[in-house]
């Protein structure tokens, strides 16, 4: 590949890219001093080219000082501002912004969320956007500009759950912001002519079109493909996608614009359009479908790559993709600096680099490999080698983005170079026939391909599916400390092979650059293997209290996990315990175990079946009407999504995954509308950890929950329950290994060990008093 000789303004591009990258994370005085360094060092290489008469290099140098100064000037007030949202302090801030309603990113029923560019933040020019939730109903549309007091939160708090803050600070997002009264919003300006807004609006209502065309069984998939709209695509699938391996084909990118712009440029060259004019053309449409995406980095990056390629075209000059690419990538930097925190962005970028880099070597040698063979076997070998390139293909865009994906996703779906073999076929034609659906709408012939649409779509929807079912399918890179062996192998891979690329090789040693890839996957796979093998007999049991009425006990062992929800029935607390088990190094929930029946619980279940994958839901036997017609409605869920639901009766063990059991009594108070619960959880070899809730000894269960006390590892006083409204003292003997913890409110009270505490000792936790006594083991 040579890249030092052949390609330096890519070469340029790139260190200017790692010197932004880097400087993005100091303060305005770092920034000035390496964007001074990098400035010097392509002025003197400048200089030193034009003295030996290489005006090209000098040119180059000379454009990649300029690109340096102008996007480290930049970046300094704008990613400080975004990245100090998120360390306000308590209480927030209030503040006074004014700008234009770009996106409807949210509603419910008490709540609607809005993007929105700012204009000014108290008075002052403002540059970027916000996140503006509104807890109230509201009627914003996009290309209103307002007025709107409000206050200043994290973005992390504004994104909610689903989403990822760093995510929305690589999409340029700097602030989030909270109304909670609708007195706070004027509208200045009902239609404003700002661009994001009307093309966001366009956007929506192709969207609509085709939804409207093609029907609910297509899953969202033409609008997503073709518009980058997402909105209209079901958790389920994109679950699917991502365990399947295949999420990147969810975003718009370059596979996209070479398919959409290949088709239009065959239509230009059926109809005869002179080879400049079609570059000028193409050019313009691919102008326009970038302002209707809204200007997305996965998206942009191709897009400028592509108008390389047109304005080659236009003035008869050869395009070079490595070139292009160091331009795209250089080119969204400096114009938005916030791309450096945009995960999704870094593994575009490499992933399209490991493909222009790598991929031209496999192809020369394969087709030596097919000039050899035989006449009568060259198709034959011909297809296979168009399958593994295809493959390979996959492997390539994995190995060179497994850095990315380790810290920013912490998963890796397996399949996905055959995910990308095999969907990206079923996704090409939904794209195709997309685009010609929106002009044939309303003829015969846009029916037809609508139910081609439809058919391609469920095609697509099932294979995705049968593909992610599997447990193997997705490891967890989140185990502790194999995330650090992760990144470290990944990141001697992808720079020993960049490094061979740079280097000269005699044609036969060319494939010495798959030589660090190959030796790289055997390592991770190595690593992943053998800590498998040391944990996979380790149970981690975690107990979580997001809040003073919601509680959970989380069982991880190996990529299997189990979650009792021990909770109000609220999504906060079950996506608190998910998240928690992934954390662990979970990729599913084994089980889910429900203690009791709670009609929020109806709400969330449906939202955490459909967005995780489910092997079991465990729900106890019902004892009334109204907890009878709960469980109907879970019976529908749980099936509409595969998931098999088994019923506990009172004090019946749930046998779990890891091999223990977990038994749940519920008992009532007759002043309480809230169940008493105690759990009796028996895991790893031979442990056991007892849950009281509130109210345990004024109930039924006290002698039961004295009894299990007395033969236990581990004891959680928790806080769900009836309100106590007296102390009581009961004395309870635990041996004097058990560790004991007490919650209140919200937050674990405190860790204790009975053996270090004198005899008959009274604890207080607000209202309660528990006198524990020690007793030799």
């Amino acid at each position: 590949m040579d890249i030092l000789r052949y390609r330096p303004l890519f070469v340029w591009c790139a260190l200017f890219m790692a010197f932004l990258t880097v400087g993005s994370c100091l303060p305005a005085a770092g920034k000035w001093i390496l964007g001074g360094a990098f400035g010097v060092g392509a002025l003197l290489f400048s200089l030193w080219r034009i003295r030996r008469r290489d005006g090209y290099r000098a040119e180059v140098a000379l454009v990649a000082a300029v690109l340096a100064g102008l996007a480290l000037w930049r970046s300094g007030d704008t990613l400080r501002q975004g990245l100090a949202v998120e360390t306000i302090p308590s209480p927030y801030t209030a503040v006074t912004v004014t700008g234009t309603v770009t996106d409807r990113r949210g509603s419910g029923g008490y709540m609607t969320a809005y993007a929105l560019s700012l204009e000014t933040v108290d008075g002052e020019q403002a540059d970027g956007m916000a996140l503006v939730t509104c807890h109230y109903p509201s009627e914003l549309i996009p290309g209103n500009r307002i007025v709107l007091d409000a206050k200043r939160i994290p973005l992390s708090e504004a994104a909610g759950d689903g989403y990822d803050a760093m995510v929305l600070l690589g999409d340029g997002y700097v602030m989030g912001l909270l109304s909670e009264e609708e007195g706070d919003v004027t509208v200045t300006e009902e239609e404003s002519r700002h661009l994001l807004a009307q093309a966001g609006k366009l956007r929506r209502r192709l969207s609509a079109r085709l939804e409207v065309l093609v029907g609910k069984g297509s899953g969202g998939l033409p609008s997503a493909l073709l518009l980058g709209d997402k909105s209209y695509l079901s958790d389920s699938l994109r679950r699917d996608f991502t365990r399947a391996g295949g999420a990147h084909l969810l975003a718009i990118s370059g596979l996209h614009m070479t398919l959409l712009f290949g088709m239009l440029a065959g239509l230009f060259i059926l109809l005869r359009v002179p080879k400049r004019l079609r570059s000028i053309l193409l050019g313009g449409c691919l102008l326009a479908y970038l302002i209707l995406l809204g200007f997305p980095p996965s998206a942009t990056r191709a897009a400028i790559m592509l108008g390389m390629t047109y304005l080659s075209g236009l003035l008869s000059a050869r395009s070079d993709p490595v070139t292009s690419l160091g331009l795209a990538g250089a080119m969204i930097l400096a114009a938005t600096p916030y791309a450096v925190a945009d995960g999704g962005f870094w593994m575009s970028f490499m992933a399209t680099l490991g493909i222009l880099t790598v991929m031209p070597v496999a192809q020369k040698r394969m087709e030596e490999w097919d000039s050899k063979a035989p006449s009568r076997w060259r198709g034959l070998r011909s297809a296979l080698g168009k399958g593994l390139l295809g493959i390979l293909v996959g492997v390539i865009a994995m190995s060179f983005t497994l850095f990315a994906v380790a810290v920013v996703i912490g998963e890796i779906g397996i399949l996905s170079p055959l995910s990308t073999l095999l969907l990206t076929p079923l996704c090409a034609g939904v794209l195709g026939m997309s685009l010609l659906c929106l002009p044939l709408m309303n003829t015969s012939l846009g029916v037809w391909l609508g139910d081609g649409i439809r058919g391609l779509c469920r095609s697509l929807a099932a294979l995705t599916e049968w593909m992610s079912k599997p447990s193997w399918v997705v490891v967890s890179l989140r185990q502790p400390g194999v995330t650090s062996l992760i990144l470290a192998i990944t990141a001697v891979m992808t720079g020993a092979t960049l490094l061979l690329l740079v280097v000269r090789l005699p044609r036969r040693r060319r494939l010495l650059v798959l030589l660090p890839m190959a030796v790289g996957w055997i390592s991770v796979g190595g690593v992943l293997a053998v800590h498998r093998q040391m944990t996979s007999r380790e149970v981690a049991v975690a107990y979580l209290q997001p809040s003073s009425a919601s509680e959970a006990l989380v069982l991880v062992s190996g990529e299997g996990s189990v979650v009792c929800d021990l909770s109000n029935g609220s999504l906060s607390a079950l996506s608190s315990a998910v998240t928690a088990a992934h954390q662990q190094g979970a990729t599913e929930l084994s089980a889910l175990v429900l203690t009791h029946y709670h009609t929020r619980l109806s709400g969330a279940l449906d939202t955490v079946l459909r967005r995780e994958t489910v092997r079991a839901l465990w729900c106890p036997a019902p004892t009334d009407a109204e907890e009878y017609h709960l469980l109907a409605s879970f019976v529908e869920k749980a099936a509409r999504v595969g998931v098999p639901l088994y019923l506990y009766g009172a004090g019946e063990s749930v046998p779990l995954p890891s091999g223990g059991e977990l038994t749940v009594k519920r008992a009532d108070l007759a002043r309480s509308d809230h169940p008493v619960l105690l759990a009796s959880l028996s895991y790893g070899s031979g442990d056991r950890l007892v849950y009281c809730g509130a109210g345990v000894f004024e109930s039924d269960l006290s002698e039961g929950a004295s009894e299990l006390m007395r033969d236990t590892d581990a004891v959680i006083f928790g806080s769900h329950g009836p309100v106590l409204k007296k102390p009581y003292g009961e004395t309870l003997r635990l041996p004097s290994s058990c560790q004991v913890i007490l919650s209140a409110h919200g937050d674990v009270a405190a860790h204790l060990d009975p053996a270090c505490l004198p005899e008959d000792t009274a604890l207080w936790l607000g209202q309660r008093r528990l006198i524990l006594s020690t007793e030799s083991p």
